[in-house]
């Protein structure tokens, strides 16, 4: 997990990469909310694989300007999270 420092933790799985709001984490834990929304980043998002997870290298880092680098199977993926680009159409499974 790691922090982007604008708002939200990002997390490496199994099913990809995924952004969360830590300001709903919060008012989760809290008891204001009963669910957090969570952005999940995908094949169709431009990852090459959805396996984050395994292994015994570190799952991701922040780089001193602020992009976070997560390792796949097939690679190192890096995110500008100051340069997200949301995919709007929606997944056709």
């Amino acid at each position: 997990m790691e922090d982007d420092g604008l708002g939200y933790f990002w997390v490496s799985s199994h099913a990809g990469i995924m952004r969360l709001s830590k300001r709903e984490l919060n008012q989760c834990a809290d008891g204001q909310l009963n669910s957090v929304n969570c952005l999940s980043f995908g094949k169709g998002d431009g990852l090459p694989t959805l396996e984050f997870s395994g292994g015994l290298q570190p799952a991701g880092c922040k780089t001193p300007d602020g992009r976070l680098w997560f390792a796949s199977n097939k690679g190192v993926v890096e995110v500008d999270p100051r340069d997200v680009k949301l995919n709007a159409l929606p997944h056709q499974w």
